[in-house]
């Protein structure tokens, strides 16, 4: 089962994220957004921080934890290298997030990402699991 597939949208990416459950959707695509925005990988001092969040569903709850994730890279040079999520529900995330310091000088930026966005937002069971959708904001 592929974690994720990209397709063209102007001025934004739309990305597919896959799981064999809820649970693994959210966790690659905390990691593939860090894919998609570094070119390389951070080796800095590693801090785990706990992430709670609540929603109206689990699109939003998506959405809510991209862009927590987001925050973290954009005000404190953070990326996320490991998530051990402690309870997900349609409704509400708890999850511990590892997260390593870079310096932006030092780590390339592949892709500058403004915001995550609702526009098409979908989450839902596939044959073979779940499947998730978001549109970046380039």
């Amino acid at each position: 089962m592929p974690r994720y597939r990209f397709t063209d949208h102007t001025a934004d990416l739309t990305v597919f994220f896959y799981g064999r459950s809820p649970e693994e959707v959210f966790v690659n695509a905390g990691q593939v957004m860090f894919e998609l925005l570094l070119d390389g990988r951070p080796d800095g001092e590693k801090e785990k921080r706990r992430i709670a969040i609540e929603g109206v569903d689990r699109e939003d709850l998506l959405v809510q934890w991209l862009s927590e994730l987001l925050y973290l890279y954009s005000s404190r040079d953070q990326a996320l290298s490991g998530v051990d999520i402690e309870d997900l529900s349609p409704t509400r995330l708890r999850a511990w997030a590892e997260l390593v310091s870079f310096n932006p000088e030092t780590i390339g930026v592949k892709t500058e990402v403004k915001a995550v966005t609702y526009h098409r937002i979908e989450f839902k069971p596939t044959k073979s699991g779940w499947r998730a959708r978001v549109t970046f904001d380039l």
